[in-house]
């Protein structure tokens, strides 16, 4: 650790998600040409998994870096409901029985090149890119009961909701004589994109033993692009 900032009054270089400031800690450049990786391996109980692999090559004036993570996890439950209704004379009676499962992965690669000018300017440049999965599917089990009739009828759904994105990244960084004091100007670009597709069928049978098939089906699409812009001294 080179050195450690409280900034009381943040500037454009930093997310507005704080009322009490903000500690930075700047660490020392490492100036050494060579090759380091970093990789790791975690699981949890449930199953939930996630890797990731850091790559970082300095030689010369340029430091080359790559990145890549995955994490996967899965639920799974079931719920049971037993409500009683009375309205007026008439007493009706809903038994549901309900299982689920729920996942979501996600991967995240990353590429990227510092390129230092000299001692007191760099031009830095990334990519990054996201993916993200998470869907389920649910089935209920149903049974009414009103005295009169009884109907018998299982809603089954699924939902899948991928997302997508890239983040281009290119940066200026100067350094002054003066400690501490350095220019920096950065452009972000992120384009996204979101798809969220669900199925649900809803198959019922009453006691007159009459069938019936519900079909609903809904997909929206979501795309959006932001650009950022900052210069911070």
């Amino acid at each position: 650790i080179e050195s450690i900032e409280l900034i009381t009054n943040p500037s454009a270089k930093f997310d507005a998600e704080g009322q009490s400031g903000i500690i930075n800690i700047i660490t020392k450049k490492k100036l050494d040409d060579g090759f380091n990786g970093m990789v790791s391996l975690n699981a949890g109980t449930l199953d939930k998994y996630n890797s990731s692999v850091n790559l970082n090559w300095r030689v010369g004036d340029f430091n080359i870096f790559a990145n890549y993570d995955t994490r996967f996890n899965r639920m799974t439950g079931d719920a049971r409901l037993n409500q009683n209704t009375t309205i007026g004379a008439t007493n009706s009676n809903l038994l549901q029985t309900e299982d689920f499962a729920r996942n979501f992965n996600s991967q995240n690669v990353k590429f990227g090149v510092d390129y230092n000018i000299d001692k007191s300017n760099t031009i830095s440049g990334s990519i990054l890119y996201n993916y993200g999965d998470r869907g389920g599917s649910e089935t209920r089990y149903n049974t009414i009961n009103n005295g009169l009739s009884t109907s018998n009828y299982t809603t089954l759904s699924k939902e899948t909701f991928p997302m997508y994105s890239f983040d281009y990244y290119l940066g200026f960084r100067h350094y002054f004589d003066k400690k501490l004091h350095n220019l920096s100007v950065d452009l972000f670009y992120s384009p996204t994109s979101r798809d969220n597709d669900a199925n649900i069928y809803q198959i019922g049978k009453v006691s007159t033993n009459s069938d019936s098939i519900i079909h609903q089906s809904t997909k929206n699409d979501v795309d959006n692009k932001n650009i950022n812009f900052m210069i911070d001294y």
